[in-house]
């Protein structure tokens, strides 16, 4: 697998991410989530059966001078829900809308496809889903879904 972090310039906070990965299918991304305040982490790995050529993987992060943002997570340790876990923004009066959603995986690289990034309609949380590739893992794998927040 490859992992790749950008920074925001100093002063800054991340409000959004993105990233991308090359590899003609055969390579997913298994994360994008803010590492820090200031800073994105995406990570990517070759599926079940592997990929014999170059790939690559991008990320990207969107900046702004905005004082502060809060980051909020949730994970599942039961990842049979393929719609969980669900991440609200929380009760904060001064960060209530979802700016940028994250998502993580841990166990079963290569096995675990990220199927659904959807922000709610009030904007004040996200879901990911996350489910198992055709062939399966063996290995027990948790699902996370993060959030930025902000006015």
């Amino acid at each position: 697998g490859q992992t790749l972090d950008v920074w925001c310039p100093t002063g800054t906070v991340v409000i959004g991410m993105g990233a991308y990965v090359s590899g003609a299918g055969q390579v997913l991304l298994q994360g994008l989530y803010p590492a820090a305040s200031n800073a994105v982490r995406a990570w990517a790995h070759e599926d079940w059966n592997g990929y014999e050529h170059t790939w690559g993987l991008g990320v990207w992060a969107v900046c702004a001078d905005v004082g502060a943002v809060t980051s909020s997570r949730t994970t599942a340790m039961d990842a049979t829900n393929p719609k969980a876990p669900i991440t609200p923004c929380g009760a904060s009066p001064a960060h209530p809308y979802v700016h940028s959603v994250g998502f993580n995986t841990a166990g079963g690289p290569g096995r675990v496809l990220v199927t659904d990034v959807i922000p709610a309609f009030d904007h004040k949380q996200a879901v990911v889903g996350f489910e198992e590739d055709p062939p399966g893992t063996p290995q027990d794998w948790i699902a996370t879904t993060y959030v930025v927040c902000a006015p």
